[in-house]
């Protein structure tokens, strides 16, 4: 990332010092007479517009690759978040189910004592 920051910044100072050695070179700032050379001539002007042009269209192609990584990336990521949420659905459906089933057992147990106390005396015992 940085790397490529640094190297837009390089071409963008290119394009700067390009700019200035054309105006340098027609050593005016009469815009008409600038434009008027550029239409009539061959100059090296257009040759740096059509650089500035490829290399605009280059970064931009390498700035879609890099973004449709990201994106191949970020749904890989969704992928593996949906199956782990799913995991812990089916984990936590489990979890629920041994603690019910856990305290079912738990209340038979009390409620097979109470019957085993009153069978045990004939009936003579209330339940409590």
């Amino acid at each position: 990332m940085i790397k490529s920051a640094y190297w837009i910044l390089f071409f963008l100072i290119v394009a700067l010092v390009s700019g200035a050695g054309i105006y340098l070179y027609w050593d005016s700032a009469d815009v008409s007479r600038y434009w008027d050379f550029l239409r009539t001539n061959d100059s090296p002007a257009s040759v740096i517009g059509g650089l500035s042009a490829a290399i605009g269209a280059t970064v931009t192609a390498v700035v879609m690759y890099f973004t449709a990584r990201a994106a191949h990336a970020a749904a890989q990521s969704t992928r593996i978040a949906s199956r782990a949420l799913e995991l812990s659905e089916r984990n936590n459906n489990i979890t629920e189910f041994n603690q019910r089933f856990s305290l079912l057992l738990a209340q038979h147990n009390d409620y097979g004592e109470k019957v085993t106390h009153y069978l045990d005396n004939k009936g003579k015992a209330e339940f409590s």
